[in-house]
């Protein structure tokens, strides 16, 4: 969930509330690089600072340590009021053994919930 930036054609980026993919064509590319110019970008986005928090939150599972939603507010003040559909969405992937609780506030991914990541995460959503 933290900021990133892809180099080259096709390559994509994060960083702060915009996420933008680099346009594919190679030559479009270079030519940019060598006048010292940004790459044109294929896709730039805008995220709401909600969707920043869902996005965060949802990569946050995906990581061995988990993510704790209380700890995860404090940082992310969004995501104050998504925090009770989510540990209720979270109890209810539990026991379909798609999300576990590691300790009295995090929450990680199963092995099957990481296979059908993208089904527990649309759960998350709605």
């Amino acid at each position: 969930g933290e900021d990133y930036i892809g180099l080259g054609p096709a390559a994509a980026s994060r960083q702060g509330l915009e996420r933008r993919t680099n346009a594919p064509n190679l030559d479009d590319w270079k030519t940019a690089i060598l006048k010292g110019q940004q790459p044109p970008a294929e896709n730039l986005e805008a995220l709401s600072p909600e969707e920043d928090a869902i996005e965060r939150f949802i990569y946050g599972l995906r990581l061995g340590e988990g993510v704790s939603p209380q700890e995860f507010a404090l940082y992310n003040p969004a995501a104050k009021p998504l925090i009770e559909g989510w540990e209720k969405s979270l109890q209810e992937l539990t026991h379909k053994g798609i999300a576990q609780k590691l300790n009295e506030n995090r929450w990680a991914l199963t092995q099957r919930g990481l296979e059908v990541a993208d089904s527990a995460i649309e759960m998350l959503l709605t």
